[in-house]
């Protein structure tokens, strides 16, 4: 239950600072650091995807989660 209220303190903290004048990326560096904080992983990353472009990333805790070769995006299937 720790972890649960942690989390949820961390993205209610995310969700506050996307109503701000603070740059986004600046919003998703701290969040991706927030993350690694918070849950027991390593690094944490934001990454783009659409169907017209190749992944790509915009933020990273660390280099091992920008572009890590391990990490592939999965197909997400999206319902009418």
């Amino acid at each position: 239950m720790v972890l649960e209220n942690t989390l949820s303190s961390v993205l209610i903290e995310f969700a506050r600072t996307l109503i701000t004048d603070f740059p986004i990326q600046g919003i998703l560096n701290h969040l991706v650091e927030r993350i690694v904080d918070v849950l027991p992983v390593s690094a944490a990353g934001v990454m783009l995807i659409s169907a017209e472009m190749a992944p790509r990333y915009i933020a990273a805790s660390d280099a091992s989660a920008r572009g890590s070769r391990g990490c592939r995006p999965r197909s997400v299937k999206v319902r009418a």
